[in-house]
């Protein structure tokens, strides 16, 4: 896959000082460490003439927008009705900021009221980070940046990434290193520490609930919006099309929006044996829309490449579909594809994965049980009964290590470790923000905040943003999550007689639009087969190496001797066809891709 071209988008850095010492370098100009880190020259650098902060320029024209004013951009954020971006964020930033469309990290310096904000966009497409660094508060959007000079793993973090796939709200693995969540502004003024809040939420007061025909008209306008934003502009477009639902619905829509002929579209295809390809749909799909379709062979030595780039990044990537994902952004580069579609957040926003069926039903089990007087305040009474929270309370779709397993794989020390501690803060601050949302909006909430920008994006976009390759998320265009978050679960769902069938709304939308077969689709889960390779040697023996080897063991979080205990139980007996995953396939991944990211940027002495 080839990089992004020399003189692409530079990444976002700010530097604010924390102390005197601080502003006395800063009045010297940017910091050399800093503008090392940025691989910037010192001229392209802005300072504050009374050496508060600096700033990586990065705004359209190059320069300051104003002479009280200083922005640096990463992404590409429309203002709704055009004008200045920096005049909407004087006018008031977390107004401006929830206005906005596209990804985007920016930071935004007013020497007038000597503030400095930084946000990152409402789904955190971007990523945004900030550390404490000597004298200095550093922000960026390149984590990779802040770790250059190595890094201290944070227990607490590794051990959420082990159980749910990333690291704890707000935070990196890197111990000093904190994560400017989705959604959220920081702001910093001289002499204090930056504050995060809030600019945006799915949670809408007056959302709707009902599934009726205006609102269906209102979530395809979105979808066609996002679509045609994200597909316009010069070279090739494309489209990632796996044959489900959501896929197939935005070929459809492309198609009806007028894509221009040529129109690519991708899946992947492994070995037939493993029983999990979904070529068969994609091919139908794109016959159906007149898309030029091209299957994306994956098997087990270009699959251990793509692990080999995964196992390099900042951000360890605890979705497999990492690898199907390079591998399709690969065939993408090689056509002279420069943006593609992605069916990424359907199911996140419209709840119909597994974990969140089986959240909403353990919801129901609770209220049911609860005298009718009560059933009001279910959510709110339940967050101090622990052990009813620990039952019900939605924690992601990821569950790798399950409290049991952790208690069992974790050294003594770290084994008084409770996922409880960071749900129960989520979903109080839910209900401040909307006292009477639902389970199913909860659920929403929750992916919306940490799942979709802080494993999906996480995992995805790096490696999207090096390749030149630009990927727009229809479903997770902040117009459509607030229109949808809000729907009631018989508004999302209906029982079918053998199985439950999800996401009414989209499937009346492409009704008349989709092939029957589609339609009619009997809900599945198509993932990486990694369990399949772990027994190919081409694939195993390297990445049971490198685990084998790895300095992570010394670091005492995980008893070594459970890495015997999930290989001995990987080779009893091979996975069945159909079957990509198991409880120990997941934990195998977890264990690998958390120690192939300690050896990378954890300090030899740690």
């Amino acid at each position: 896959m080839s990089r992004q071209p020399a003189g692409g988008e530079p990444e976002l850095w700010a530097v604010a000082a924390r102390n005197e010492r601080g502003r006395r370098r800063l009045a010297g100009g940017a910091p050399r460490e800093f503008v090392r880190a940025a691989r910037a020259d010192a001229a392209a650098w802005w300072v504050d003439a009374g050496a508060d902060v600096a700033l990586l320029l990065s705004s359209p024209a190059g320069r300051p927008p104003g002479a009280a004013t200083s922005l640096s951009v990463r992404g590409a954020p429309r203002v709704p009705g055009g004008g200045s971006l920096a005049a909407a964020l004087r006018a008031g930033e977390a107004a401006a900021l929830a206005g906005l469309r596209g990804p985007f990290a920016l930071a935004h310096w007013c020497a007038r009221r000597r503030r400095l904000v930084v946000a990152r966009d409402h789904l955190g497409q971007r990523g945004l980070f900030v550390a404490r660094r000597g004298d200095f508060f550093v922000f960026s959007s390149s984590l990779e940046g802040l770790l250059e000079g190595g890094a201290e793993l944070d227990p607490e973090s590794a051990i959420h990434y082990l159980a749910h796939g990333l690291p704890a709200p707000g935070k990196t693995l890197a111990r000093d290193v904190e994560r400017v969540p989705a959604g959220h502004l920081m702001w910093w003024e001289p002499g204090g520490a930056p504050q995060p809040a809030r600019y945006w939420t799915p949670l809408r007061d007056g959302a709707p609930v009902d599934d009726t025909p205006r609102l269906r008209r209102s979530l395809g306008a979105a979808i066609e919006g996002a679509l045609r934003e994200g597909l316009a502009g010069p070279g090739r477009a494309g489209l990632l099309l796996s044959g489900g639902l959501d896929s197939s619905y935005l070929a459809a829509v492309a198609r009806r929006a007028g894509a221009r002929a040529g129109l690519a579209s991708y899946s992947i295809e492994f070995d037939p044996a493993y029983g999990l390809n979904e070529t068969e749909y994609a091919t139908l799909a794109a016959g159906a829309f007149g898309l030029r379709h091209r299957a994306v062979r994956l098997g087990a030595r270009e699959a251990l490449a793509g692990l080999e780039e995964v196992f390099r990044e900042a951000e360890p990537c605890s979705a497999w579909a990492a690898l199907t994902h390079r591998a399709l952004l690969r065939a993408a580069v090689e056509d002279g594809v420069t943006r593609l579609a992605s069916g990424l957040g359907s199911d996140e926003i419209f709840g119909s994965y597994g974990a969140m069926l089986r959240g909403y039903a353990a919801f129901r089990e609770h209220l049911v049980a609860l005298p009718e007087g009560a059933r009001g305040r279910a959510l709110a009474d339940l967050l101090p009964d622990r052990e009813a929270a620990r039952r019900v309370l939605y924690a992601g779709v990821a569950t790798f290590f399950t409290r049991g397993a952790l208690r069992e794989a974790l050294a003594p020390a770290y084994r008084a470790w409770d996922p409880l501690d960071h749900l129960l803060p989520f979903y109080r601050e839910c209900l401040r923000l909307k006292p009477g949302a639902h389970a199913y909006e909860l659920m929403v909430a929750h992916e919306c905040q940490h799942r979709v920008p802080d494993l999906l994006h996480a995992g995805f976009e790096p490696a999207s943003r090096r390749a030149g390759v630009r990927v727009c998320y229809p479903y997770l265009d902040p117009g459509f999550v607030e229109r949808a978050a809000g729907l009631k679960a018989s508004s999302r769902m209906r029982w079918g007689g053998d199985e439950w069938r999800t996401k009414l709304p989209l499937r009346a939308l492409g009704a008349g639009l989709l092939p029957r077969a589609i339609l009619e689709r009997p809900r599945a889960s198509y993932n990486a087969p990694f369990a399949h390779w772990m027994r190919e040697p081409a694939f195993a023996r390297p990445a049971l190496s490198r685990l084998r080897s790895s300095r992570f063991w010394q670091f005492g979080l995980v008893r070594e001797r459970w890495r015997g205990r999930v290989l001995r139980e990987l080779s009893a007996e091979p996975p069945p066809a159909g079957a990509a995953t198991s409880a120990w396939t997941s934990q195998l991944w977890a264990l690998l891709t958390l120690a192939a990211w300690f050896d990378r940027f954890v300090e030899r002495g740690a």
